[in-house]
């Protein structure tokens, strides 16, 4: 391959990998920016397939190993979440594509959205560590750094162990899973940390994830096959690879469009915060000594502010508030779509 085409494609990259923190932060930089980057990362993300054409045309064609199904698989099911970011956003558009009217749930958009932007997290991380070791060369040739180096490597291997370790800490906090297996319907913000703090936590995250690709790679490179019959068993690998994503969409789908019985998570609980934290409480209603009506009930009603700026909350014992996490993030002066409004009316939320 030609250089000049290597660097774009490695500039287009990069400029991808840059953007990701940012559209994780749409509570801290507003919807219209928000949406004018997501438009960036999918010119980008159209570019980059088209500077990388050759795969498309012998991804069929290869034989394959583990590790080419592997990639195959993360690579597909990249493009299945960013096809789902693409119909979601431009569903819920209030800026950039407002003019196409989109017509839709408002609802369904939403949890889409929710749900593939933190996956979208974790494939494009992951599909950033498959490919580690073409952004370690072209480093090296930049820097004029020789090939091998064992303090640089160990350096290196230190730095990105600790932030993984960093980022599995973000990942339980910000209780990311309940994110990506649909447990929640809305983003709760920890309004207490500090942007920059948001952003470390978003690149460890990445970082971790990046990490567990890079070294997957790696052991599935020493099980590639060495004789006649494991290459026969390829048929099994490109099989994988190429069923994989299709279930996976089928999963999805299936757990998008059923219909929830329970809806978002309701949770009260009875001990108020630590000072100065914005967090909401966590407690489940089983623990707080409540039945599942009488917590829904004692929900519903604490959801019915005095105004529109008096926050999520319900009176305890002693006459105290008491915040109510019923995932919502509260914006003064903000209001619901009708389709929303009418859904959590409906369930009595």
């Amino acid at each position: 391959m030609n250089r000049p085409k290597q660097v774009i494609k490695r500039t287009v990259d990069l400029a991808m990998i840059a953007l990701l923190p940012f559209l994780m932060a749409e509570i801290l930089i507003g919807q219209e920016i928000h949406e004018w980057l997501g438009t960036v990362m999918l010119v980008l993300f159209l570019g980059h397939h088209l500077l990388n054409t050759g795969w498309w045309k012998s991804f069929a064609k290869r034989k394959y190993t583990p590790l080419r199904a592997f990639g195959t698989a993360l690579d597909f099911l990249l493009l299945l979440d960013m096809t789902a970011l693409l119909v979601s956003g431009i569903m819920m558009s209030g800026f950039v594509f407002r003019f196409l009217h989109a017509n839709g749930s408002m609802i369904l958009a939403r949890r889409l959205h929710l749900f593939a932007s933190y996956w979208g997290l974790i494939l494009m991380s992951a599909h950033l560590g498959m490919h580690m070791e073409q952004f370690f060369q072209m480093g090296r040739k930049l820097l004029c750094l020789s090939e091998k180096n064992a303090s640089r490597t160990l350096l290196l291997r230190i730095a990105a162990a600790a932030l993984s370790m960093y980022g599995l800490y973000a990942f339980i906090t910000q209780r990311m899973a309940d994110y990506l297996f649909l447990q929640t319907h809305f983003v709760m913000f920890d309004e207490t940390k500090s942007a920059a703090v948001y952003f470390a936590e978003t690149v460890a995250e990445m970082c971790l994830f990046a990490a567990a690709a890079h070294y997957t790679g790696r052991l599935l490179r020493r099980a590639a096959p060495k004789t006649e019959k494991e290459r026969s068993s390829g048929r099994i690998s490109k099989t994988v690879a190429f069923l994989t994503p299709v279930l996976v969409g089928v999963l999805v789908a299936a757990g998008l469009i059923l219909p929830s019985q329970s809806g978002p998570r309701q949770m009260i609980s009875t001990e108020l915060p630590e000072e100065g934290s914005a967090d909401t409480a966590r407690n489940g209603a089983g623990d707080s000594g409540l039945s599942q009506p009488q917590a829904a009930a004692d929900s519903s009603e604490a959801n019915q502010p005095e105004d529109a700026a008096a926050p999520s909350a319900s009176s305890g014992p002693d006459g105290q508030t008491v915040p109510v996490e019923d995932g919502f993030v509260l914006v003064h002066g903000g209001s619901l779509p009708d389709d929303i409004a009418a859904w959590l009316e409906t369930n009595h939320i």
